[in-house]
């Protein structure tokens, strides 16, 4: 019987095994290929000299040992620095003061002062930088103190006050007088307060007194005041900073350098002033109360007012011998702000002549 097919099979489509294998081979070779070159890409470098591969493990810079772990460091911080107190931190830490120095007696005991921490805690010093007189401790840069000669000469001054302000225990102030003033009286005129007859006017200590009503006289005692403070005193005390408190009154020329109506308002301008230039420093300005006001503060020859003096400055120094009577006489709801303030001392005692 013939074959209906003329000796050709039907057509299957190209599934010879062999084609088979070699697709699926190839398919596998595709794979591998573009996940090798997935993890090559890294290390695959684009030069003018062609495509070159860097593997790490063919590298010839990598160092023959592995790169050690850093240790750990634990860092204690340092202790904080203990602050350095305030000139009022130290002021209020003071239990005694020592009786008032001049210059003279503080160069004969400079090696030898008394422990500043004794018993009776601290104690602090007090040094007169410019006595009633007018007359300056130390070699003073300021103009008018050089031609009325009320300056020293003697450099030794200078260095024993750096010397002296150097010891941190000891806290220090210094003391100046401020319109009593007898060298400054003999060194210009027009400074001077003036008799009914034009004579330089004397109190009952016969010592001469400049004007604070002249604006010449405030700007010297204040710019003394700054001079002092730039030694690095902790406190800088005024005495006699106001009109005269004692003398024959009548004897007194009235006018524009002396008018007794404003008295109390060119003192306050004066205290207010010396507030404004002690703002910024780091030193006390304080005042001491004539014991005249502080006996009848009706009394206005003075010029100090209880308000001007709390308004002005950080500590206020009076008269022991007088609290009891004084403080709520003079200084009335104020009395214990006064108080707080206040630095009593007995003048009384002949060791500690500040007035």
């Amino acid at each position: 019987m013939a074959n209906p097919t003329n000796g050709y099979g039907s057509y299957r489509g190209r599934g010879h095994p062999v084609f088979r294998l070699l697709l699926v081979l190839f398919f596998v070779a595709a794979v591998l290929l573009a996940f090798g070159f997935s993890l090559l890409q890294p290390y695959i470098v684009y030069s003018a000299d062609g495509v070159k591969i860097n593997l790490p493990f063919l590298s010839k810079d990598l160092p023959d040992d592995p790169i050690p772990s850093p240790e750990l460091v634990i860092e204690t911080p340092p202790p904080a620095p203990t602050p350095t107190p305030t000139p009022l931190e130290r002021m209020q830490s003071v239990q005694s003061y020592h009786p008032l120095l001049t210059v003279e007696q503080l160069a004969e005991s400079l090696d030898n002062l008394p422990p500043p921490n004794g018993d009776g805690g601290v104690t602090a010093y007090l040094l007169q930088l410019k006595d009633e007189r007018g007359t300056l401790a130390y070699i003073s840069a300021v103009e008018k103190a050089v031609t009325m000669k009320s300056a020293g000469s003697d450099p030794a001054v200078n260095n024993m006050l750096a010397q002296f302000i150097d010891v941190p225990s000891i806290p220090s102030v210094g003391v100046l007088a401020c319109f009593k003033d007898q060298t400054a009286g003999d060194g210009d005129y027009n400074f001077c307060i003036l008799s009914n007859s034009g004579y330089r006017w004397v109190d009952d200590s016969d010592v001469r007194w400049i004007s604070p009503t002249k604006p010449a006289v405030r700007q010297y005692v204040l710019d003394l005041a700054q001079e002092a403070a730039d030694f690095g005193f902790d406190e800088i005390l005024l005495t006699y900073a106001h009109y005269p408190a004692s003398g024959i009154f009548g004897y007194i020329k009235n006018g524009a350098d002396y008018d007794q109506k404003q008295l109390g308002s060119v003192i306050d301008g004066f205290y207010q002033e010396v507030s404004a230039a002690f703002a910024l420093r780091d030193c006390l300005i304080s005042v001491f109360v004539c014991d005249e006001f502080l006996e009848n503060p009706q009394e206005f020859r003075s010029g100090q007012t209880a308000a001007s003096m709390l308004a002005n400055f950080d500590r206020i120094w009076y008269n022991k011998a007088l609290e009891t009577s004084a403080l709520e006489r003079v200084f009335g709801g104020d009395a214990a702000l006064m108080a707080a303030r206040g630095v009593a001392i007995d003048t009384a005692e002949p060791d500690f002549p500040l007035y």
